[in-house]
């Protein structure tokens, strides 16, 4: 299992605001896209986002290639919306 922590801001490490529910939107977006993925909340005094991964272990190097490239895409599309 490994974690991403989703920031609003990398300068300041603060949240995204819990009403946009970002873990949840990329979950959604990911899902669309063919990658399970689980949401969170953060750990920055229980606000934030948290995406869990849970692959399986035998997942091939491809395999963990084209995970990290949905979910970065999953994650660039619903941050981008965002912060517009």
């Amino acid at each position: 299992m490994a974690a991403v922590e989703l920031v609003a801001y990398r300068e300041t490490k603060a949240p995204f605001p819990p009403k946009l529910r970002t873990a949840q939107e990329i979950q959604a977006e990911a899902l669309r896209r063919g990658l399970v993925i689980y949401p969170s909340g953060g750990q920055a005094d229980g606000a934030g986002d948290l995406l869990m991964i849970g692959p399986p272990l035998t997942i091939t190097e491809s395999e963990i290639d084209a995970l990290v490239s949905i979910l970065a895409d999953s994650i660039a599309s619903v941050t981008r919306s965002a912060h517009d």
